[in-house]
């Protein structure tokens, strides 16, 4: 539970220099403000400060939509559980029989309570949303990735396509050294954004988020997710971090460390005051910002990437908690915890192939692979669905109630299209009527496009 002297940083932590907070994070964990660049410091907080809704700067969320039974549901009874962080890229992908398609891939944390839980994870960028559906074996799969961060093929959900996607900014590929200190490390400074505040703010503004009542049976409560999206569109809290790399060898995979406040950082969110914070606290007691929903957040910095005052770079992810220990720290007459949690490297770059590598590095290589075959095949079932007659919309909306497995698209999408065609101009009738568990996934597509009832 946070004390009241932590709940106060909160409003004094707005304004503190970013300087000041870089060197404290520094002499916190090395003792020394040797390591810590004033310019690259200066870089970082001059990107950050000129425009802190930047676009490629933006991350997204991630949270469960559906879980495989009603009974798996209590297993996701906090916000913390709920949600987690990441970034969205739009990549060419290449399925195992060769044919390409440009898709959405999430890169980013998830909870362990989600791992053979969950059937279907909705993504939550810029207020649109994008899916992933299939059984809760594969997405187990996919939800086990080392460090906790992940790779997740997604599509657009409901009838939602952007016009113009903006990229995130690319990954550091220069491998510019700081500094090496006596430790054997690599220092980086720079800045993590967290939509933590925004997300207590929106889900705990609802009877529902209060009392953790965030499903109806299976399915993740409309209310919910409509909050995550509201979450995800707008500013976020940028933090302060510092991070320590033990080699230069981060492409291969192996993680160092980053570490920072869990308060709120030097740059407001608009619309937002103290007082928030402290009910946020009061209700919840956890910190703005801290560990584990940030898990899977992009770590931004500078000058490790480009060598210059240039443009930020995307440094690794926040992963889960590693084996340094929490530390209490004293700043300015306040009292707040330090968390460092590992730092995975990113992908090389936003290719398909780097991707892949990416996902073999979290050891979830092959189910990643799986999984884009299956959104590929869901893809062109929308697409069948559409020269069917039907709207985008109303074709986006029956795929997005199927589970994606190979035991459904083995029937052909073609077939599976006239099917689900022919179960939607169908008169009323009940599931009941159905007996094969596809021929029931199908009749799920009917309930929602028909009244409205989606899960």
């Amino acid at each position: 539970m946070a004390t009241q002297t932590e709940r106060s940083v909160l409003s004094e932590i707005g304004e503190i220099p970013w300087g000041e907070l870089l060197d404290w994070l520094s002499i916190a964990i090395l003792g020394t403000t040797a390591v810590v660049s004033t310019t690259e410091g200066t870089c970082t907080l001059n990107d950050v400060e000129s425009n802190p809704e930047s676009l490629p700067l933006i991350p997204s969320l991630i949270y469960p939509a559906r879980v495989s039974s009603k009974g798996r549901a209590s297993n996701i009874n906090s916000i913390d559980q709920l949600v987690r962080h990441g970034l969205l890229v739009k990549t060419q992908a290449r399925t195992t029989g060769g044919l390409e398609k440009e898709i959405f891939v999430f890169l980013g944390g998830f909870s362990p309570t989600w791992t053979y839980n969950v059937n279907k994870v909705n993504v939550s960028q810029y207020g649109a949303s994008f899916t992933f559906n299939s059984d809760s074996n594969l997405l187990g799969r996919l939800l086990s990735g080392s460090y906790g961060v992940t790779a997740i093929p997604v599509r657009p959900r409901n009838g939602v396509f952007f016009t113009e996607f903006v990229p995130p900014v690319s990954p550091c590929t220069s491998g510019v050294v700081q500094d090496i200190t006596e430790f054997g490390a690599f220092f980086d400074v720079g800045a993590i954004p967290s939509f933590v505040p925004r997300v207590y703010a929106y889900i705990g503004g609802t009877s529902r988020g209060r009392e953790g009542l965030f499903f109806n049976k299976e399915v993740l409560s409309g209310t919910i997710s409509n909050q995550i999206n509201a979450a995800s569109d707008g500013t976020p809290t940028w933090l302060p971090a510092l991070s320590a790399t033990e080699n230069p060898l981060s492409f291969l995979g192996i993680p160092g460390y980053v570490s920072y406040p869990n308060a709120l950082a030097s740059l407001r969110v608009p619309g937002l005051d103290s007082s928030l914070f402290t009910y946020i606290r009061k209700v919840f007691g956890l910190g703005v910002g801290e560990y584990p929903m940030i898990q899977g957040a992009p770590f931004f910095a500078n000058l490790p990437c480009t060598g210059q005052c240039q443009q930020l770079g995307l440094a690794g992810f926040v992963g889960e908690s590693g084996v340094i220990p929490d530390l209490e720290e004293s700043y300015q007459g306040s009292t707040f915890v330090l968390k460092s949690s590992y730092l995975v490297p990113p992908p090389r770059s936003y290719s398909f192939d780097h991707i892949v590598e990416f996902a073999n590095s979290r050891g979830v290589g092959q189910a990643f692979i799986q999984a884009v075959d299956l959104l590929v095949d869901a893809v062109r079932l929308e697409e069948a669905l559409v020269r069917e007659g039907w709207s985008e919309e109303i074709a986006s909306y029956a795929v997005d109630q199927l589970e994606w497995t190979a035991s459904l698209f083995e029937r052909g999408i073609e077939n599976l299209a006239r099917q689900i065609s022919g179960e939607l101009r169908a008169p009323d009738h009940p599931e009941t009527q159905h007996v094969d568990p596809v021929e029931q996934q199908i009749h799920r597509a009917y309930m929602c496009v028909r009244f409205g009832v989606c899960a």
